[in-house]
């Protein structure tokens, strides 16, 4: 923005008064030298109106009026008193002294009007540079105030700092705090890499210093129990000499930034943790699916071979019983991870339909309890309330067989409970609980992740696929319930259900 054009510091009379006023004193000399005191110099009369011609800083008519009182004396000298008693040498040397009387007078206060010219442009240029710089620092100013970082500055010994309200707003504090020093230790606590800062170590006191930092994180707890991070650079400020008299510094809070870098490098860890996974799936699925494959090419070769041969007919029987439970095991492994990815597209369907809890356990334990005769175990299946539930009936067997089967299959000796319930906030649940061997603790969290099996490095297909836990707690999840366990080694597992209460009826 240019600047307006600035009024001289001081003002002259008008140049016709000037005239005007030269005039009327040239013509009373006139009037004073060539006819009432002929035979008189009056040298300081020069004075006068060369001055009052300076006054209006008017140089040709200043050297005019010279040029006026040069020629009034020689008229005077020549042509008033040409037969003067004076010699002539005399009458040549007051001449001399007159002219010189006025070239110096002249040649005065030209050097003064030029003078005055020259203080008068240096003033002028003087008042622009400065309402130049106003214009800057209002400009610097509004660009301070409006920037969306925070911006503070710190006076060296005057224990003084000024925010803008960038950094008012991002640290809780006033723009200006006179009697401290440091804004980081009004704002609260502040931390780097875990280590509390002491106040030699803020960025800003380290510039104070003549240091330079540049993009340094900081983790500031704040009084109304905010936590941020900021980051932070601090540069000194120095006058003419070098002497360090302030610094500044510029704080950007990165706490949203940070707490995206930390969900990308979780989903990161997820998405390393699910490839590893894929991996490990894909390569169990190959081998316990290859496993029953070459059972059943196998058993359909020998049943080939036997049936040529009649002495060896009794044993088709045996052999078609073997290749009927390797075809079966296949089958249930591809039924397996087919409701695997449906549960992993959102493919499952519920089948929604009205059943009486304690009916439904009653039946579905009446199936297992032959499992549990075979070991000699003690088997209870019971409904603590009249509960009424709508829901997938079909699926919530299937979990419950699922928990209910690994609990005999785990159990050696004593008991396994079912008790369905209904909680105080009205949400069912059924608990398995059973005496058997137990899961370590730091299994627990891997016993629902797809084909994980403590106990059977060898991959039996007798003893499961390692699917079971995972389907159940996908299919719990899809009811909009959820699936927890206990376990001590050695002293049992207890398996939870919890349901929502809206799948209660009544």
């Amino acid at each position: 923005m240019a600047s307006p054009t600035l009024a001289p510091a001081s003002t002259k009379p008008p140049l016709w008064f000037a005239l005007l006023l030269c005039g009327i004193l040239v013509a009373a000399m006139a009037w004073l030298r060539l006819d009432v005191y002929p035979h008189t110099s009056i040298p300081i009369g020069y004075a006068v109106p060369i001055a009052i011609a300076g006054w209006t800083r008017n140089r040709r008519l200043i050297w005019g009026l010279v040029c006026i009182f040069i020629g009034m004396t020689a008229y005077e000298v020549f042509y008033v008193n040409p037969n003067s008693l004076t010699p002539v040498p005399q009458r040549i040397i007051n001449i001399a002294l007159l002219i010189t009387d006025a070239l110096v007078v002249a040649t005065v206060v030209d050097l003064l009007v030029r003078y005055q010219a020259s203080l008068e442009h240096r003033s002028l240029a003087l008042e622009r540079q400065t309402e130049e710089l106003a214009n800057q620092k209002q400009r610097l100013q509004t660009i301070v105030d409006t920037v969306p970082l925070g911006i503070a500055m710190v006076s060296l010994g005057e224990n003084h700092f000024d925010l803008n309200p960038a950094g008012a707003t991002l640290l809780g504090l006033p723009q200006s705090n006179s009697g401290k020093l440091y804004p980081l230790s009004e704002a609260g606590t502040t931390r780097r890499n875990g280590m509390m800062l002491g106040e030699k170590d803020y960025p800003v006191a380290r510039a104070l210093r003549g240091e330079q930092t540049s993009d340094e994180e900081v983790e500031v707890q704040l009084h109304d129990g905010r936590k941020i991070v900021v980051l932070i650079s601090a540069s000194p400020i120095r006058d003419r000499s070098g002497a360090i008299v302030a610094a500044v510094s510029a704080l950007v809070d990165i706490t949203p930034l940070k707490r995206l870098q930390e969900q990308f490098d979780l989903r990161r860890r997820e998405a390393e943790e699910a490839s590893q996974r894929k991996s490990r799936f894909l390569a169990t699925v190959s081998h316990d699916i290859r496993s029953p494959a070459n059972a059943i090419s196998l058993l359909a070769e020998l049943i080939f071979r036997t049936a040529k041969n009649p002495k060896d007919t009794a044993e088709i029987p045996e052999l078609a019983r073997e290749l009927q439970r390797s075809s079966l095991s296949l089958v249930n492994l591809v039924s397996d991870v087919l409701d695997l990815n449906r549960l992993d597209t959102g493919g499952v369907e519920l089948h929604v339909s009205e059943f009486e809890m304690s009916q439904w356990l009653s039946d579905e334990c009446r199936q297992l309890s032959p499992l549990a005769e075979q070991k000699n175990l003690n088997f209870k299946c019971q409904a603590a309330h009249p509960i009424k539930l709508r829901g997938d009936r079909i699926k919530m067997s299937r979990v419950l067989v699922n928990l209910v089967g690994n609990a005999i299959k785990f159990t050696d000796s004593g008991q396994v409970d079912v008790l369905g319930e209904r909680l105080s906030d009205g949400r069912p649940r059924i608990t398995v609980r059973d005496t058997g061997i137990g899961i370590e603790p730091e299994h627990l969290s891997r016993i629902f992740d797809e084909f994980f099996q403590l106990r059977n490095p060898v991959r039996d297909r007798a003893r499961g696929s390692g699917l079971g836990l995972s389907i159940s707690k996908r299919l719990v999840e899809v009811m909009g319930g959820q699936l927890d366990v206990s376990s001590s080694p050695g002293q049992g597992s207890t398996f939870s259900v919890t349901l929502p209460a809206s799948l209660v009826v009544g």
